[in-house]
């Protein structure tokens, strides 16, 4: 039975109950996070629950929005199009591609053009310009088929394609397809079932910050890994519930994201998932501070009361012991399929 209580700007007709956990199956449960709003896109009004499940730890949305009125989240999101970017924003993305052209030893643009003797003055950036996990790993590996399941407006997939990959894309919404498709880019509109035709095609599948937005991400994993190739490789990203940040920030964590996050799991389970569809050489790459800045602008502006310092509290963590992978902001892995 669904509850009432919460303050939502959602028809109840247009709302589910969940029984039990996505990743594991288990009705057991702790409430996490009480009424999360839409912090970060203010697309979505109401207040939303997330519960904490007493098995995986995973977090999870109850109750939900169903599948067919899902998509009224998603009406402002930020993969519609890439025509809206500010000058500022133009001009960041050419500085991130000129700092990756040169790190990486590839070319990607658009950029700014600093040739190969001027890179050094790039060096300072490096405090601040992450190299996206992914991006690495593609820049090293053997060039062949990918797909990103996911893509949005195919930021990351134009990157690929300019490294050498043959790529292709599914995106389920339609004018994040549409912006994908205007920088000539090969992206189906779709969910993840659209994989089912093309078994054992890709060399590599990534999967970016897509798992937490579906209902069903077990299904979701087994059609990403029929996709693949024998000795293939899996790219997936997506918050850890027991992120550090998350337990700082609680209900203004960026990581939770309601409705649109319908689940978050730990890095122990997406590890064991993964080990039981039958990859091996599984490897986090560790992220720690993605989502501080954005959750404590979110906690300063809903208290009006100055919380802990972030020093003081990253300092608790260290000397308890509980800093590393498993508490790491994101989980963002590469698995060898078998």
């Amino acid at each position: 039975m669904l509850n009432t209580t919460i303050d939502q700007c959602w028809p109840l007709s247009e709302m589910e109950a969940v029984s039990s956990c996505p990743y594991c199956g288990s009705k057991e449960k702790i409430l996490a996070h009480k009424s999360v709003e839409d912090y970060f896109f203010g697309v979505v009004s109401g207040k939303w629950d997330y519960w904490s499940c007493g098995q995986c730890a995973a977090l999870y949305l109850d109750p939900r929005p169903i599948r067919e009125s899902i998509g009224k989240a998603y009406s402002r999101y930020y993969t519609h199009s890439s025509a809206r970017q500010s000058v500022m924003l133009r001009l960041k993305v050419r500085l991130k591609n000129e700092c990756l052209s040169h790190w990486l030893n590839v070319g990607f643009s658009p950029r700014i053009g600093l040739t190969r003797l001027l890179g050094f003055v790039l060096w300072p950036f490096k405090a601040f310009i992450r190299i996206p996990f992914d991006i690495q790993f593609l820049a090293k590996a053997k060039r062949g088929k990918l797909v990103d399941v996911g893509c949005g407006g195919g930021t990351t997939l134009n990157l690929a394609r300019q490294i050498g990959w043959d790529v292709m894309g599914v995106e389920i919404d339609s004018l994040a397809c549409k912006a994908a498709n205007q920088i000539g880019l090969n992206v189906i509109q779709g969910d993840y079932s659209e994989l089912r035709q093309f078994v054992n095609a890709f060399d590599c599948v990534l999967c970016s910050h897509a798992l937490e937005h579906v209902y069903e991400p077990l299904e979701m994993l087994r059609f990403l890994t029929d996709a693949l190739k024998k000795s293939g490789y899996l790219i997936i990203s997506l918050p850890n519930a027991r992120s550090d940040l998350g337990v700082r920030f609680g209900k203004y964590w960026r990581g939770l994201e309601a409705p649109r996050h319908i689940s978050i799991p730990t890095l122990d389970k997406v590890e064991s998932i993964l080990q039981d569809l039958g990859y091996v050489e599984i490897r986090q790459y560790d992220l720690y501070e993605e989502t501080y800045w954005q959750s404590l602008c979110t906690e300063r502006k809903q208290m009006s009361s100055r919380q802990s310092s972030y020093f003081f509290f990253k300092m608790g963590r260290l000397i308890k012991g509980k800093r590393f992978t498993k508490h790491s902001d994101y989980i963002q892995i590469i698995a060898k399929k078998a």
